[in-house]
């Protein structure tokens, strides 16, 4: 006989573990820019999928869970009673619960050990996919058409598709994004770039973008500064001129998230200013 407060339950269930497991997967899994240009995947799906997965089955979760509050009000309620069946919300496993979530709360709000050591993780499995699979010369470069891309980085763009013709790579369009030429191929966007990158014409400038330093996100401020040479201590009171937060060891991408910049946007200040 159909229950639903038995099925309820046991889609509760089988939406947390996969709740958990794409929620693992997202954890450990490179930046979007990192996967979308490398079409980085796991067991067949890639960032995006998981996401999709974690989103709507986290809309499920909370479908089940509120019919699970529903048909389990009675025995809810009588958590919150006193010894002599009064309810009173803020009972003592009420209390030590809510607590024992604010404490969650603020140690990841103010990145306070050891929440703060979980999330470094996160980070420093993200830095490590950025050096192993590589990163895009620009944001969203996948995006781009062939045209285009050979256009903004001043490479030949005839030269480009011969030398990818003849890595059997097959081009319908040069109007077609990098994207698309790679799903069509198997490949992944970075191999493409890999191959016509050496293809710049001789005499000319690329845009400015691919002279401008990458990989500065990662960098703790100090880190920053020893790499380029900026003094720390000057950088430091450049910062706090225009209101930021920090500590040697506070990474760049943290800095500039403040006030809504990006790393280049950093770097490019304190150059400015030396």
């Amino acid at each position: 006989m159909i229950s639903l407060r038995k099925i309820t339950s046991l889609i509760m269930l089988i939406s947390f573990i996969i709740l958990v497991y794409s929620g693992i997967i997202l954890f450990i899994a490179p930046q979007g820019k990192i996967a979308y240009w490398s079409l980085w995947e796991f067991l067949g799906l890639t960032k995006e999928e998981y996401t999709n997965i974690h989103i709507n089955f986290s809309l499920l979760f909370l479908i089940s869970g509120l019919l699970h509050i529903y048909y389990n009000w009675k025995p809810i309620i009588n958590y919150l009673k006193n010894k002599s069946k009064k309810l009173v919300v803020f009972t003592v496993n009420f209390n030590l619960a809510l607590l024992i979530s604010i404490i969650f709360f603020l140690g990841t709000y103010y990145k306070i050990s050891p929440f703060k050591t979980i999330l470094n993780f996160s980070e420093n499995m993200k830095d490590y996919w950025e050096e192993v699979l590589g990163s895009p010369p620009m944001p969203h470069a996948e995006q781009l058409s062939l045209k285009n891309l050979c256009n903004k980085f001043s490479i030949d763009l005839e030269m480009a598709k011969k030398a990818l013709i003849n890595q059997n790579i097959k081009i319908s369009s040069i109007d077609e994004t990098l994207s698309q030429i790679a799903k069509n191929n198997g490949i992944s966007p970075n191999r493409i770039w890999e191959i016509i990158k050496e293809y710049k014409k001789s005499g000319m400038n690329s845009n400015k973008s691919t002279n401008e330093p990458t990989g500065l996100g990662k960098l703790t401020l100090i880190e920053f500064c020893n790499k380029y040479n900026i003094d720390y201590n000057k950088a430091s009171n450049i910062l706090k001129e225009y209101g930021f937060k920090f500590k040697q060891d506070t990474k760049i991408k943290e800095i500039s998230s403040q006030k809504g910049m990006l790393p280049i946007d950093i770097y490019n200040l304190l150059q400015k200013k030396e």
